[in-house]
């Protein structure tokens, strides 16, 4: 609801919650149990006292200068959404974000910015500062469950860490039997002093790291738990909370290969392509276009444009490059750079380029220009209703919608080759490599086959956002509350999920297939493909009920893991997610799997085990000397049918299931050896990390671990 003058940007709000799959509506509430959005102004909205005392949850948005005096108490306590017109998409992203989330974790997330930018509001002064232990805690707790902690909040974490280091300081001298010996004295001091910094620095930083929102924040995730583990070993304590465990788990884990977020000179980052040998260009927000290399934070500065830069589309050598804002369109080639201006209405939303360069498709929300680049560029024609385009021997093609059927053109001709009939209204197409047409109708995916298209076994019971070929018979599928993932359109055979960083809001194919770029409210990963497609076909029998590994023994007894090694013998309910017999109550509960257990692997040396089931799980295990088992890795089969084996080779896991077979690649032995942990991290770490982790991680065990900052915020 929105006081009268600010109806349109309701209007506004409400459409882009409906794309995003929810029912908006603007005017009074008419139920008591949905998110009410409150646009907060200078004149607060009619009828807002009604609203407090329903049951559902209140999104307070400021879009105005807001009196703290004429705000209810139940809004001055919660986290303002702050209105940032030049930062449109960040704030629309934050206000879906508070209507999606879990109701008790939307509770839990007010507390800390209400305690910055809400403070005033709350009857508090912003000079006040926690200066107790407790407090501190409590904001760490908060913090972890703010998805994007802002630059006013951190600032205020500092002051509050100094202001709760010297309360918690003074409190301890206190206590303290001094000494007159002055040499005796200072040594007393400063080692209280470092105890307590060491203490505040660890709690701070498992609250951080247990936060619910970090599969919105990837890149600093392996760090945070890193420095946990490392912070508690150096001061000789248990690691709190399995934080080795969930390290493991997450090294284990297929991740983004690069986070990119500002360049050096701290410039949104808005647009990335990756070439197949690893090359990167990033577009910065001021225009600026930069070249580097996924593994390394070199960057070369190759050109400026005119305008903003908002899109960014390449040919796969990255010789021809295409970039614009809301309007204008700049190519470059070589020294050329050409600028021009689209004539699409509704403004650009989209390019995509040609593995070769030589057509470009420019996106509007109701039509499509196509240009030729053979020179500088040259309008072709103009298309409406395009539901999707892909690349077909090295050809660009354009999918229309018409009547009962999709009409596939050649976009540089405007040739069209042939019409496909479909049953119903398209969502979203794509056509593959081989020339194949891939559709999404009626919550199913449809595939061309012989002319025809068929409909295939993968269901899409959520709204598409995207769908892009990636090869011959491959396509991502990206959908409202599911992800991405990656389909086999030859046997229907769903591959792993990627861009698992939240939501993916948009995203882009390299020409080769390898790369998936992926973005996110101002993040972007760049994510390796490979680990997410399967490496051969699967088998139909089953493999070994047991295994030698030096001195280990295992197998499946009775249903249940047995090991043994020196004699000492130990059997483990570990299947049917049955609870564990009284002997092993302490057992870890990703050990814990469904299913009958179907199929288990020793490493060579015995020190890890890996065990599967009937329902696609797979548990990789440290066996230490006792016999307990430290979980390193947990996976399921993306179809989840039956793994028939297992089989450690080298570094990785081969996982056969009935359907195909996977290579995995389980974090062995980071349990039982530190140095196997560290490196492990030193494989996985980025080249640099964003700035702000310095905010969170203390200096000295971000150079412990090796961990560099990028000169900007996460820049190319």
């Amino acid at each position: 609801m929105a006081d009268e003058a600010w109806v349109p940007l309701a209007q506004g709000i409400a459409l882009f919650l409906a794309d995003q799959g929810l029912d908006a509506r603007v005017g009074v509430a008419d139920t008591d149990d949905g998110a009410i959005v409150v646009l907060l102004a200078s004149q607060l909205p009619a009828g807002l006292q009604a609203l407090l005392d329903l049951p559902g949850r209140l999104v307070p948005v400021a879009v105005g200068p807001v009196d703290p005096a004429a705000v209810p108490g139940q809004l001055a306590e919660l986290n303002w959404v702050p209105w940032a017109p030049q930062r449109a998409e960040d704030s629309l992203q934050a206000i879906f974000g508070a209507c999606v989330t879990e109701l008790g974790a939307f509770h839990a997330l007010q507390s800390l910015e209400a305690k910055v930018r809400g403070w005033e509001a709350s009857g508090r002064n912003p000079a006040d500062l926690v200066d107790t232990r407790a407090g501190w805690r409590a904001l760490m707790k908060a913090v972890a469950s703010v998805p994007t902690v802002s630059p006013e909040t951190l600032a205020f974490l500092n002051r509050s860490r100094t202001a709760t280091h010297a309360a918690t300081l003074r409190s301890v001298l206190r206590g303290l039997v001094w000494i007159t010996l002055l040499a005796v004295a200072i040594p007393a001091v400063m080692g209280v002093r470092q105890t307590v910094v060491a203490y505040q620095e660890r709690q701070g930083l498992l609250q951080l790291a247990t936060g619910s929102s970090d599969g919105f924040l990837p890149s600093i995730q392996i760090p945070k738990f890193a420095a946990l583990v490392k912070m508690s070993d150096d001061a000789g304590e248990p690691v709190p909370l399995n934080a080795d465990a969930q390290l493991a788990l997450l090294l284990s884990s297929p991740g983004p290969s690069r986070s990119l977020t500002t360049t050096a000179q701290g410039m949104l980052i808005n647009s990335t392509a990756v070439a197949p040998d690893g090359q990167l260009m990033a577009l910065s927000g001021d225009g600026k276009l930069w070249r580097g290399q996924l593994r390394t934070t070199e960057t070369e500065l190759i050109a400026t444009l005119p305008h903003p830069g908002y899109l960014l589309a390449t040919d796969q050598a990255h010789q021809t490059w295409a970039a614009a804002d809301d309007v204008r369109l700049t190519v470059g080639r070589d020294d050329a750079i050409t600028t021009t201006s689209s004539r699409l209405g509704s403004g650009i939303s989209g390019l995509v380029m040609d593995s070769r360069g030589t057509t470009l498709l420019v996106r509007g929300d109701d039509e499509t220009e196509v240009y030729s680049l053979a020179a500088s560029p040259r309008l072709l024609g103009r298309h409406d209703d395009v539901v999707g385009y892909g690349e077909v021997e090295g050809r660009l093609i354009l999918l229309k919608r018409s009547g009962s059927g999709v009409i596939v053109i050649a976009a540089a001709t405007g040739e069209e080759l042939r019409t496909v009939s479909v049953v119903s209204e398209v969502d979203a197409a794509t056509i593959t490599d081989n020339g194949s047409v891939v559709t999404v109708i009626d919550g199913r995916l449809w595939i061309e086959r012989g002319g025809s298209m068929t409909r295939s076994g993968i269901a899409v019971p959520t709204r598409v956002t995207d769908l892009q070929a990636v090869s011959d018979n491959e396509v991502l599928v990206t959908t409202i509350g599911g992800g991405t993932r990656l389909i086999d359109t030859a046997t229907d055979l769903p591959g792993m999920a990627t861009c698992t960083s939240g939501l993916a809001f948009s995203l882009e194919v390299s020409h080769d297939g390898a790369w998936v770029v992926c973005r996110n409210s101002g993040q972007t990963w760049i994510w390796d493909l490979s680990p997410a497609r399967p490496m051969g076909p699967g088998i139909a029998a089953q493999g070994l009920r047991e295994a030698s590994g030096g001195v280990t023994w295992a197998g499946i007894m009775d249903g249940r893991l047995a090991l043994a090694r020196h004699g000492a013998h130990l059997r483990l309910n570990v299947a049917g997610r049955r609870p564990a017999e009284a002997a092993v109550e302490d057992l870890e509960p990703q050990l814990l799997i469904g299913g009958t257990l179907t199929a288990l692997a020793l490493s060579p040396d015995g020190s890890s085990v890996a065990y599967a089931s009937d329902d696609g799980s797979v548990v990789v295990a440290d066996v230490s000397p006792d016999l307990g088992l430290k979980v390193v890795a947990v996976w399921r089969a993306p179809d989840a049918v039956p793994v028939n084996g297992l089989e450690f080779t080298g570094d990785a896991l081969l996982v056969r299931t009935t359907s195909a077979t996977w290579s995995l690649n389980p974090c062995a032995g980071c349990r039982l050896d530190r140095g196997v942990l560290w490196e492990a991290l030193s494989r996985k770490q980025e080249p640099c990390y964003e700035a702000t982790l310095a905010d969170i991680v203390p200096s000295r065990a971000l150079d412990a671990l090796g961990i560099r900052l990028c000169e900007g915020s996460g820049g190319p």
